[in-house]
């Protein structure tokens, strides 16, 4: 639940947006996180699940963007927050309940004080500070709403007899088969390895280093990788994002400063930074199995009560993927979905008729447990 729609949620405001900005899913995405808890813990759960949440978490954002960092971030959060949770819970556990969503949400958007220092050339950029500040009471505030409407849920199912929710088939229209290029998926655990050697290397290494000509060519060194790797059709759609992102920020950047340098240094700083990263991990995400992802983790002697949870959702996001495209076929079939404007033209019917379903069965699954 926490995978896909917040996936989902980050996805869709980007295609709003025309590029990423957490300061714009980090409200819909804190309700969810509060919500997940809420229903994770609910009257009986243990509060250790949620620091098993935030490793789980953490590991599928490694194999998704490829940021080493964010485990620490999202396992340090679960951990805070659980411990808060269990200490709170001695005297009142809604009030710990709210404090433990709040805590987590507050600590895993830690994250971006990080990127600021590590992927910026001059970390006191008020601008950049300034948007993570604003994110902290949009968390709260949608954690406290995520974990409110959790209770009521949670309320609901136990004033209804059983159902048997997760057994429940929704019955689609097939979709007629459609020919594909797809990427050619690697095998074994040594190509799956360093690939995910080289996504790690992506993010790390050109934090660290300040010379621009070495910066370049790592960049181009991951540009040849992403080629040989198979991924050519998504370059266009790297290299859109990236400019848009980049004209916004240049823009906010010089209406501030009225300096055209910091906007060239922001262009140098965006591409030759991100960019390898950027390729790594769709190098990541299109051509890596899960089952090789796994038995790389096994080798690493990860604990199986990390990898359990971690292969459940990990097996799950091909068949988000398919879910999706499905429902947007169907909206496409009654003229509701013309591709990704329609999102900015009608946002509320296609986030109801994309995230809704998964949503109230996910939500009604672990209300009733």
């Amino acid at each position: 639940m926490l995978v896909v729609v917040g996936t989902a949620i980050v996805v869709v405001m980007t295609i709003m947006l025309g590029h990423y900005n957490s300061l714009a899913h980090c409200g819909p995405k804190a309700v969810l996180d509060g919500a997940v808890i809420a229903l994770l813990i609910g009257r009986h759960g243990r509060w250790r699940c949620l620091g098993l949440l935030g490793i789980v978490y953490g590991l599928v954002l490694l194999l998704q963007v490829a940021v080493i960092y964010l485990i620490i971030v999202t396992a340090v959060a679960g951990g805070v927050a659980a411990a808060t949770g269990r200490g709170l819970s001695i005297l009142n556990r809604s009030a710990a309940l709210f404090a433990a969503a709040v805590v987590y949400e507050l600590l895993a958007g830690f994250g971006a004080p990080i990127k600021i220092v590590l992927g910026t050339p001059d970390a006191r950029e008020p601008i950049l500070w300034g948007m993570w500040l604003v994110e902290w009471p949009i968390r709260i505030t949608g954690a406290t709403i995520g974990v409110w409407t959790a209770k009521r849920w949670m309320k609901r199912a136990a004033g209804r007899p059983a159902t048997t929710t997760g057994q429940s088939v929704t019955h689609r229209t097939r979709l007629a088969h459609r020919p594909t290029t797809s990427t050619v998926r690697v095998q074994g655990i040594l190509p799956t390895a360093s690939r995910l050697a080289a996504a790690i290397v992506a993010c790390v290494v050109p934090m660290m280093l300040q010379n621009w000509y070495a910066l370049g060519l790592i960049a181009m060194a991951y540009l040849g990788y992403a080629i040989w790797a198979g991924i050519r059709r998504y370059l266009l759609h790297v290299f859109a994002a990236m400019f848009w992102g980049w004209l916004l920020y240049a823009a906010a950047s010089y209406l501030w400063h009225q300096d055209h340098e910091r906007v060239v240094d922001l262009l140098r700083t965006l591409v030759l930074r991100f960019l390898p990263l950027t390729l790594a991990s769709l190098v990541v995400v299109s051509t890596l199995r899960p089952v090789d992802v796994l038995r790389v983790l096994r080798r690493l002697r990860i604990s199986r009560v990390i990898l359990i949870p971690f292969a459940a959702a990990v097996r799950y996001l091909p068949q988000a993927r398919r879910d999706v495209a499905t429902t947007l076929e169907m909206l496409r079939q009654d003229g509701v979905w013309e591709g990704p404007m329609t999102l900015l033209r009608r946002p509320r019917m296609i986030l109801a008729a994309v995230l809704g379903p998964p949503l109230r069965r996910w939500g009604d699954q672990l209300a009733e447990r």
